[in-house]
């Protein structure tokens, strides 16, 4: 069994002191196999992720940072997103976007597919997550019967419909 640690957005510089202070006390006490964390608004004013951001966000003890409809608000961290496997954005932002959609880590000898996927209702126009999250399944889910998916949205609804459609074939859906 792997132990996971899904820490919502963390939001500017307030939330990443938080973490500092008290990600290792959590770790103690709950001792989880892989610490994954939203820091699409973990920049210092609260919007986007910087390099700096993240860089601080793994000292604190994050090992895997997923993004959202800020990807892009802090420019900086575009040449990161194409080198790091450890940030994944959203997969169905449109054609070549820089970075990964998804990434594989192996936590206690079990390969896990970790994928980030965008909400449409009220955001920027993207394409359709669940026919993506359909085609990343076709190529990738053979590897892994471990998946993760960080689905940041801002309807329940449509939270609701990716949690109904993909039963039995994600482990687990959190965002």
């Amino acid at each position: 069994m792997i132990r996971l640690l899904f820490l919502g957005d963390v939001v500017g510089e307030p939330g990443i002191r938080c973490l500092q202070i008290g990600l290792q006390e959590i770790s103690q006490a709950y001792q989880p196999d892989l610490i994954l964390a939203n820091g699409e608004n973990s920049a210092p004013e609260g919007k986007g992720l910087s390099v700096s951001a993240a860089e601080r966000l793994w000292d604190a003890g994050v090992e895997i940072i997923t993004l959202g409809n800020h990807a892009w608000d802090h420019r900086d961290v575009i040449n990161r997103l194409h080198q790091d496997l450890r940030i994944v954005r959203p997969a169905n932002y449109p054609g070549n976007a820089p970075g990964h959609g998804f990434t594989f880590v192996t936590v206690k000898g079990i390969e896990l597919l970790i994928i980030n996927m965008l909400g449409r209702a009220f955001m920027t126009p993207v394409d359709c997550p669940f026919q993506k999250l359909d085609q990343i399944l076709a190529e990738q889910g053979s590897r892994s019967r471990h998946i993760l998916l960080d689905f940041h949205a801002e309807t329940t609804s449509e939270k609701l419909a990716m949690a109904w459609d993909f039963d039995g074939r994600i482990s687990a859906i959190l965002g």
